[in-house]
């Protein structure tokens, strides 16, 4: 599982992509298959499916869990995220198989 590419968004206040499109707020480097996601700070919410989580609505990750892999180009390909109160950081780590 080696490394690709490290990134941490701290402006969640409105919704944040995170993906392949050369228009998302964090883009995927070539050759990701996967992406860890942590919550820190806050509660965060994201979905997959390409609607936008809102603070109350979507899969949770909770702030200082350990974090989560989601594996595969569906689930590099469009991640949309938002936090549940204000100061929410998310760090977000794509890897190769």
């Amino acid at each position: 599982m080696p490394p690709l590419q490290y990134n941490q968004l701290t402006s969640l206040s409105a919704v944040k992509s995170i993906g392949l499109a050369s228009t998302s707020d964090v883009v995927a480097p070539s050759g990701a298959y996967a992406v860890l996601l942590q919550a820190e700070t806050q509660n965060v919410r994201f979905r997959l499916d390409g609607t936008s989580p809102t603070t109350a609505v979507g899969m949770r990750l909770i702030a200082g869990d350990a974090p989560i892999r989601l594996d595969g180009a569906e689930a590099v390909r469009s991640i949309k995220v938002i936090e549940e109160a204000a100061s929410a950081k998310l760090n977000i780590h794509f890897v190769t198989m």
